[in-house]
């Protein structure tokens, strides 16, 4: 916001030859940071159903926009690969994958350096889990 908002022409964005942001502009970018600065690629602005709690459908598509970027390949972060159902399964006895994305000490908070996932997320995620995390 420090650099949308300057009038120092070194620091200022966009830079020039670029139009300066309208006001409408700096309001939604100031509403996301405000919220949090999530990333909501591939969201479903729709209203939360957590009645279904699917791998393929629901925990798969979680997984990929917020997990898979670090713990996916042939060197996952932390040896955890969430993209696949197998790697995810093991993370869940102990209680692992719902510590870390509800940001519960002593797990290691994930989202990485970003805020916990909205509640409809966490959500399902606990429901699959308690659910039997089938591979549905």
């Amino acid at each position: 916001m420090e650099a949308i908002l300057s009038n120092n022409p070194n620091n200022i964005m966009p830079p020039a030859p670029h139009s300066p942001m309208n006001a409408s502009q700096i309001a939604l970018i100031q509403q996301w940071i405000n919220q949090g600065a999530n990333n909501t690629t591939n969201c479903n602005f729709g209203a939360c159903d957590s009645t279904t709690f699917r791998y393929s459908a629901d925990i798969a598509p979680i997984m990929l926009t917020f997990c898979n970027g670090c713990h996916s390949g042939a060197f996952p972060s932390a040896g955890i690969n969430t993209s696949t159902h197998s790697g995810l399964a093991t993370t869940i006895f102990g209680g692992y994958l719902l510590g870390s994305v509800n940001h519960i000490s002593p797990y290691s908070s994930m989202p990485k350096n970003d805020g916990k996932l909205d509640i409809c997320k966490l959500t399902i995620i606990r429901k699959w889990i308690e659910a039997g995390a089938q591979n549905n």
